[in-house]
């Protein structure tokens, strides 16, 4: 979702600002036009994807995983420092990558889109950034990674919230009540 975007902002990372970084792409390709009006089919959304790779020189910067699952997931996480999700999926909701990567301690980059605003707070535990504008992507990493002590306390504010909002025993007690409250109607016994 957004991958274009991101593929773009490594781009300028390494050639631009002179950065050497690592992105890892996971999840599956999608053909969607409200994504990304380029493709026709997954499997061009791939090629696609690949060709750019090779027309930036990016194949030491930029890495495809597919779908990852399980411990495969939880070190990709682990070794992180941001996750970026610049979506504009005409299906997305509550993206649980997000909260995965918060648990991790990942700064978060994400468009202010459907409920993603619900997750993130701005400057403590990530970024809102435009869709289809890849330089303010190099702007929020190129600003926090200049900053180090700034990027450590996001990270851990990142867990913190995690843990105040998003573990399973949390969000059960913050969203039971709303589904039993929409689901039946409720008289006091007399």
């Amino acid at each position: 979702k957004g991958y274009l975007d991101l593929l773009k902002a490594v781009d300028l990372l390494v050639h631009k600002e002179g950065l050497n970084v690592e992105c890892h792409f996971c999840g599956l390709f999608r053909a969607n036009k409200s994504d990304d009006m380029l493709v026709k089919s997954p499997e061009h959304a791939r090629e696609h994807f690949e060709d750019f790779i090779r027309a930036h020189q990016l194949q030491r910067h930029v890495f495809y995983h597919g779908v990852v699952l399980g411990e495969e997931k939880s070190v990709l996480l682990k070794e992180a420092h941001f996750f970026v999700l610049s979506t504009y999926y005409d299906r997305e909701g509550q993206p649980v990558s997000i909260i995965e990567a918060m648990a991790h301690g990942n700064v978060v980059i994400a468009t202010r889109y459907r409920a993603i605003p619900d997750l993130i707070i701005e400057g403590k535990t990530g970024y809102f950034i435009p869709p289809r504008e890849p330089e303010a992507i190099v702007k929020k990493v190129v600003e926090t990674v200049a900053d180090k002590e700034r990027y450590r306390e996001m990270s851990r504010e990142t867990v913190r919230h995690f843990r105040s909002c998003f573990t399973r025993d949390r969000h059960l007690r913050r969203i039971i009540p709303f589904l039993y409250e929409d689901c039946f109607e409720i008289t006091p016994r007399q």
